[in-house]
């Protein structure tokens, strides 16, 4: 499964596509996101989740590991 995923991101990629889909991010694919998304992406993605998820109990550890939630 991991190499089908792979060759499809990569075609994505090529593509100008995202790895992600309307669907959202899930907890597989959270260790993905950090490394297909740039510093800036990421703590733009922080402070969004915190702005309509102040207290973090909506999807915990969904589109943000918990950790990325916390601060």
């Amino acid at each position: 499964m991991l190499a089908i995923r792979t060759i499809v991101n990569e075609c994505a990629d090529v593509l100008g596509g995202s790895f992600s889909a309307e669907h959202g991010i899930g907890r597989e694919s959270i260790d993905e996101l950090r490394t297909r998304t740039d510093q800036t992406g990421h703590q733009s993605m922080q402070r969004l989740k915190r702005a309509f998820d102040p207290h973090g109990i909506r999807n915990p550890g969904c589109v943000l590991s918990e950790q990325d939630q916390v601060s």
